[in-house]
């Protein structure tokens, strides 16, 4: 499951696992170009190419700042994919990069975006996704035993 890095607009993406759900794997560069993020957004979910569920694990903590261009950006990014079928979660490494925490976590929580935190190291935002793959089991689970007893699941 794993893939081989590709760089788009000086993002560094690629695939691996964790606990046997397909991991996407973002290093964010030191500044983001805002005229490449049409690019990046498209390799980016180019990544999103099935229905098998998906963690997301981005690396901010290189990254200087977000202007606002590219805070609004992410903000429609992070929404869309929450909707995703597929995502399971979704964790954020700034290191000791507080700026970018301070930035990021308002974007995550003004997304609406249940499951995604910051973390500093990660190790810690592992353990997190760890344990939302658990809950994302389970709900799958109760989905799926609703669903065999003809019992209607949108609200789940």
């Amino acid at each position: 499951m794993n893939s081989d890095p590709i760089v788009v607009g000086g993002f560094r993406m690629w695939v691996s696992e964790i606990d046997g759900v397909r991991t996407i794997e973002t290093r964010y560069p030191k500044i983001i170009d805002v005229t490449k993020l049409s690019t990046v957004i498209a390799a980016y979910y180019d990544f999103w190419d099935d229905e098998s569920p998906t963690i997301n694990l981005s690396y901010i903590d290189q990254l200087e700042d977000l202007n606002v261009q590219a805070r609004a950006v992410l903000k429609s990014v992070v929404t869309r994919t929450r909707r995703q079928r597929s995502f399971v979660g979704s964790a954020w490494v700034c290191g000791s990069n507080e700026t970018v925490r301070r930035e990021v976590e308002p974007i995550l929580r003004d997304s609406g975006r249940p499951g995604s935190k910051v973390f500093e190291t990660r190790d810690a935002a592992v353990e997190y996704l760890r344990a939302r793959i658990v809950e994302w089991r389970e709900e799958e689970r109760f989905r799926n035993q609703a669903e065999s007893q003809g019992e209607s699941v949108d609200d789940y």
